[in-house]
């Protein structure tokens, strides 16, 4: 068996581009999957209560606009949440939105970065669950106040025959 180090070198190389080419599929779709998440929270705020429109959320898929775009994004949402459930008396996320925000861009730093990087996995993970589920409240309640007015409204029509 005759071993040739070029052959070694070229396929690490090759081996190496895969996975760099896999994990940036990877932080993509997982990107995709969280803009549609605040796209959707969005949505089912009220137009009046809405401090962004949804569609303005994909415009973080721009590398450069997206870090940016990220803090204006998480406290417009929070405030059309904060509109939309005055009664509720939480930050709406912002604050972990936010810091999760920071611990990814601090990701860049030399040594510590690694560690603002898992920091900023989790919280924004944290804060994805949060805006699913709120997502899902607002939907529901939204369909709980529809069938209520209605009722009510029914309950009235025929006062007005």
């Amino acid at each position: 068996m005759n071993l040739n180090f070029n052959d070694l070198g070229t396929a690490a190389n090759i081996a190496f581009a895969a996975a760099i080419v896999i994990a940036v599929t990877l932080v993509m779709v997982m990107q995709y999957l969280f803009l549609r998440t605040l796209n959707l929270t969005l949505q089912n705020c009220r137009e009046e209560n809405r401090k962004m429109r949804p569609g303005r959320v994909w415009l973080n898929m721009i590398p450069v606009v997206g870090v940016v775009g990220m803090f204006i994004a998480v406290q417009r949402v929070a405030a059309s949440l904060r509109a939309e459930y005055d009664s509720y008396s939480c930050d709406y996320g912002e604050r972990l939105g936010l810091f999760a925000t920071i611990c990814l861009l601090c990701g860049i730093v030399p040594l510590l970065g690694t560690w603002f990087l898992m920091a900023g996995l989790v919280l924004g993970g944290v804060y994805w669950l949060q805006l699913s589920r709120s997502h899902a409240t607002s939907k529901a309640k939204m369909e709980s106040c529809r069938s209520v007015h209605y009722r009510r409204a029914m309950r009235l029509a025929p006062q007005f025959a």
